[in-house]
């Protein structure tokens, strides 16, 4: 292991990059071997991670991690391994040489609804700037609806606040979580929506990541006291998409209007835990592969961000929200002929668009579905 780092220390060139922890970005000094990785002094690490180099470990807040579980300090010259020490930690890691940043991510453990259900909170901004907790809505019903300016359900957007309206009296309360990356791309259809409701967007996806949203539509309902009883599930609004996707819209919102009305989601506790969808390694080194790609475009390195939407794109499809929401940074219709191609070949490999749930029993027509 020390032979290895003195050669690499050796061979490699000295530079400053751009390292992002979850969304942060420091730059510091690295040192870069010819394999292609990428090497930080100690300084440099509690820089840009946080982690501190003590007697006995190192260390991030009250969390120690003893120096006989690590591996990443290499040689007589003390740098660390990034790649390496993302791995003890358990979390993802991408780099982009050519734009000299790395980007360590957010580990799968912790991600996704809490032990007895608990919908994990969040705080986001409108297109406004004004902040929303979901944690201020306890006491009442919630829908989370997210969609995005680059799916057609972005027309659906005013159906969603007649919903709203139409079910506030009796304790519900919508709120949209937009995945937009640029604030700019969703304000118009925010603002023809006229909504009464609290609409946010999340630019960063970290929200979609804390529900493990694959694609949009995603609605998720939480009931009075912050728990989910119904994840991840493909509803609409209206009947504008069911030729394409095959949902129609009146049995969702007929579940919808007993669940506000009689308490009933059509799920046991059983089955919401069976559906509801858990974090895992590979997702998110997809979302950390998609975060260092929005972090290209931002940043002036187009060509890079498109290989990383193309190989996304083939290696992790079924993660439609990830690589389909960096289509209009790249200057992409999301709603184009590149997109159809991409989503004949899901079809192909048995990925779904839409995933609807069970409504259970009730699925009468729709009073009013559109």
């Amino acid at each position: 292991m020390q032979q290895s780092g003195q050669q690499s220390g050796q061979q490699s060139g000295q530079a400053v990059w751009t390292v992002l922890d979850e969304g942060r970005a420091s730059e510091v000094e690295v040192r870069t071997g010819p394999d292609g990785g990428v090497f930080l002094g100690i300084e440099a690490v509690q820089t840009a991670l946080g982690w501190a180099w003590q007697e006995y470990g190192w260390c991030r807040g009250d969390v120690c991690i003893p120096h006989t579980s690590t591996v990443p300090v290499r040689g007589d010259d003390g740098l660390v391994d990034l790649a390496a020490f993302a791995g003890v930690l358990g979390r993802p890691y991408a780099v982009e040489t050519e734009a000299a940043v790395a980007v360590v991510g957010t580990a799968a453990a912790g991600l996704g609804a809490g032990a007895d259900g608990e919908a994990p909170d969040f705080e986001l901004p409108d297109v406004d700037g004004r902040m929303h907790r979901l944690s201020d809505l306890r006491g009442r019903k919630v829908a989370l609806n997210f969609w995005a300016s680059w799916c057609g359900c972005r027309w659906e957007l005013p159906h969603w606040e007649a919903r709203h309206q139409e079910l506030s009296g009796q304790g519900f309360v919508l709120l949209s979580v937009s995945l937009d990356h640029r604030v700019e791309d969703a304000r118009p259809w925010i603002e023809e929506a006229k909504p009464t409701h609290p609409v946010v967007v999340d630019t960063e996806q970290r929200v979609a990541a804390l529900y493990q949203v694959a694609n949009v539509p995603t609605v998720v309902w939480i009931d009075e006291a912050g728990r989910i009883v119904r994840p991840n599930d493909t509803q609409y609004p209206s009947d504008t998409f069911t030729v394409f996707t095959d949902v129609p819209s009146g049995p969702a919102m007929a579940a919808l209007r007993r669940w506000v009305t009689a308490g009933d989601s059509g799920l046991t506790e059983e089955e919401v835990a069976a559906h509801t969808p858990t974090a895992d390694a590979a997702g998110q080194q997809a979302r950390t592969e998609a975060a260092l790609a929005v972090w290209l475009v931002r940043n002036g390195h187009p060509d890079a961000a498109r290989r990383r939407y193309e190989r996304l794109a083939a290696e992790s499809p079924e993660h439609i929200s990830l690589w389909r929401a960096l289509m209009p940074l790249l200057d992409v219709d999301p709603l184009g002929e590149e997109f159809f191609a991409k989503a004949a070949l899901l079809q192909e490999a048995g990925i779904p668009l839409a995933r609807p749930l069970p409504v259970g029993n009730g699925t009468g027509p729709d009073a009013g579905g559109n």
